[in-house]
């Protein structure tokens, strides 16, 4: 990393670029302008402390981050190369966005795939996305047929109507289970599985269009977003 003071200092005191505003959390200010323009990306631990620090702010500051790196980008960079940590922060904000307005699925594949890291939901835990799933009447029908012992398909589609957050999250999906047990014992364990590839889905401009303001030019910087698998477990 080439940041001046790392993300540890980013968190002290990250910085606005024309101006500074307070940081919810920990009612301090933050500058973007101390932050070194870097092409290296962030580390995991580092990636996880701005998540961290965008926790808890408000739409508005974190559209005013999302400005400033634009702006700062913009008036900094004079090549073709965007600083890609930076860019990753911008991104991070636009998820917190996304989960500030009851969107935590697509919120949370936004962040892993900026971290370039699988995304697993396992039956221990409170998984959002595996709530978020069963309660579908597509999972319930499922299931049903499954119990039934009918022919169930190997792929499943969650449109708006069906859950919104699921829609930008997955959409279309493939399905599959293995059984064990069996009689009024028998267990069947489900995996929902997806590669998530935001720079080539358009389902998402409903939901940032209306909510980023800087959303035009975050689609331009797709350069630190990752494809990622995205594996999500049930047992029924």
């Amino acid at each position: 990393m080439k940041l001046k003071n790392t993300v540890i200092g980013l968190l002290a005191s990250l910085c606005a670029f024309a101006v500074s505003m307070p940081v919810n959390a920990a009612n301090q200010t933050y500058k973007l302008a101390d932050m070194e323009l870097s092409n290296d990306l962030l580390s995991k631990q580092e990636v996880a402390k701005v998540n961290n620090m965008l926790e808890g702010m408000s739409d508005e500051e974190l559209n005013q981050i999302i400005s400033d790196v634009k702006n700062s980008s913009n008036s900094m960079v004079k090549s073709a190369t965007v600083p890609t940590g930076n860019i990753q922060l911008a991104w991070l904000a636009a998820a917190q966005i996304a989960e500030n307005n009851g969107y935590p699925c697509a919120a949370a594949l936004v962040r892993a795939s900026v971290n370039n890291s699988a995304y697993t939901e396992t039956i221990i835990g409170n998984g959002v996305c595996r709530n978020k799933i069963k309660t579908t009447s597509l999972y319930k029908n499922y299931v049903k047929k499954l119990k039934a012992g009918s022919a169930v398909s190997s792929s499943m589609t969650f449109t708006k109507a069906t859950n919104a957050d699921l829609f930008y999250a997955l959409h279309k999906v493939s399905i599959s289970y293995t059984t064990s047990g069996y009689g009024n014992l028998k267990t069947y364990n489900i995996k929902v599985h997806d590669v998530f590839d935001f720079a080539k889905d358009n389902n998402y401009n409903d939901l940032f269009t209306t909510l980023v303001n800087n959303w035009a030019w975050l689609c331009q910087q797709t350069g630190v977003l990752n494809p990622i698998n995205v594996n999500i477990y049930l047992v029924e």
